[in-house]
């Protein structure tokens, strides 16, 4: 679960964007500054449902709207899905696609509905998720974190994913030449504020 400090730090970024109109490119940069990935899935998700919503305005009817933020609306999901699913954003043309680097709503508004991390944070309550990884533990002191991945992963090839994509992806985003700003996210990772500084080599074996 995210720490309520942030929660609550998080959560006023939030209403203050939606009261003075602030860029959603400001709302999420801003909450990458302060609470890194995680700060990222909690907001971003929140902004998405929340952008035609007013504050203080009554949640929609459903179990979910009943613990929603304030200002949050959330429409009533219940009844069978369709069998064909479209998803349509309301996006400008993306600056670019680069999940590595990309920090704008546009980008980010098609990667939370075509990426997955190992972890997600639920919408509602704040709690981390499973996502790509099923199931996780931690060593006694809480350094050390095993993740299990899902085996039934595939990218849009047909391929197998596997933890050597998730570790490329963090070495990649922590390369200098990549130019990331989201190099501060891998900060909880042993040494991973030592290579930000290019000077030891990042450890994925354990975290801070």
């Amino acid at each position: 679960m995210i720490d309520q400090n942030l929660k609550a730090e998080l959560q006023y970024m939030l209403d203050d964007a939606f009261e003075h109109r602030s860029s959603r490119r400001t709302l999420m940069q801003r909450a990458l500054a302060v609470g890194g990935a995680a700060g990222l899935a909690y907001v971003f998700p929140r902004a998405v449902l929340g952008q035609d919503a007013t504050p203080g305005a009554s949640p929609a009817a459903s179990p979910a709207a009943a613990s929603a933020p304030a200002g949050l609306h959330i429409p009533d999901t219940g009844g069978e899905l369709a069998q064909d699913q479209v998803i349509r954003l309301a996006i400008t043309e993306p600056r670019d696609m680069d999940p590595g680097i990309s920090t704008g709503y546009d980008e980010l508004a098609i990667f939370f509905n075509i990426f997955d991390g190992l972890t997600g944070v639920d919408m509602v309550t704040g709690d981390v998720v499973p996502r790509c990884a099923e199931s996780w533990e931690t060593n006694a002191d809480v350094t050390q974190y095993t993740f299990k991945i899902r085996q039934d992963l595939k990218w849009s090839n047909g391929d197998p994913i596997n933890a050597h994509d998730f570790e490329y992806s963090w070495k990649r985003v922590m390369n200098p030449d990549t130019m990331s700003k989201y190099r501060p996210a891998m900060h909880v990772i042993k040494n991973g504020a030592a290579i930000d500084a290019e000077t030891d080599p990042l450890d994925l074996t354990n975290s801070a």
